[in-house]
Formats: C-alpha cells, sequence, structure tokens
C-alpha cells in the first residue's frame, strides 16, 4: 500500500503556527497507530465500506495523517482510494 501525498495540520498559538503531527498527541512507544488502525477498521466494517468488508484493506495506519482535532475527538479522512490505486500498482 503506498503513502499518500504528505498533508499537515497546524495549531496557531498567537502569531506561531505549529505543525502537529499525530504522533504528537499520544504517548511516545504507546502503539496508537495500532489501536488507532483497528478501531478505524471496527468502524469502517460497522459502515460496510466495501474495500475493508471484501479484505483489500485490513490496516490503516499508514494512511492515518490526514485528521481533525475536535471537541468530540479525533475525525480521520481516510484516503483508501489512493491505498487502493497503489494497492493494485503494486500488484501488476
Amino acid at each position: 500500500m503506498g503513502t499518500p501525498p504528505p498533508l499537515f495540520n497546524f495549531l496557531l498559538n498567537n502569531d506561531n503556527i505549529l505543525p502537529i503531527e499525530l504522533g504528537d498527541l499520544f504517548i511516545k512507544d504507546y502503539g496508537y497507530l495500532k489501536i488507532l488502525s483497528d478501531f478505524c477498521i471496527t468502524n469502517l466494517k460497522e459502515q460496510n465500506a466495501g474495500f475493508i468488508i471484501d479484505g483489500m484493506i485490513n490496516d490503516v495506519s499508514d494512511i492515518l495523517n490526514v485528521f481533525n482535532i475536535t471537541p468530540a475527538g479525533l475525525i480521520f479522512t481516510l484516503l483508501l482510494i489512493w491505498s487502493v490505486f497503489m494497492w493494485k500498482e503494486l500488484m501488476y
């Protein structure tokens, strides 16, 4: 599975703009990528997401870089189409 193009999240702090990566939000070496990937896969299965149900994608840890921080928690925008395209490219 390929990695999508880089996207960035920023914290606006007074006049400073600071980049935020997902790893900045979690304890180092906590295994947060697997936990979040498993959570997203479970949620996508509940939504009957085709790529997940048919088994083409069973891990999304390498595409969790697109996220929004909200009062309710994190919202992930998974670039599954990019991942499936790259996966198909690798298969041929």
